[in-house]
């Protein structure tokens, strides 16, 4: 329980996520992600979805989805 009534107070915060990254996360990121886990890709060759995914996330909240 200090945890909640002691810790968070003082030292926790809110974290938000951006709008629709779920949409990026679920459309590019898990997938990518996926090629690591089995093998075919590094982490390193799956970065170039990162600017895709900001693109999607930055596209769905200038439309305000």
């Amino acid at each position: 329980m200090d945890i909640v009534t002691k810790f968070v107070p003082d030292y926790g915060y809110f974290l938000t996520m951006p709008v629709d990254y779920q949409k990026a996360a679920d459309t590019m990121l898990g997938p990518a992600f996926d090629t690591i886990w089995v093998g075919d890709q590094t982490a390193v060759e799956i970065m170039r979805v990162a600017p895709e995914a900001n693109d999607v996330i930055a596209k769905e909240a200038a439309h305000g989805s």
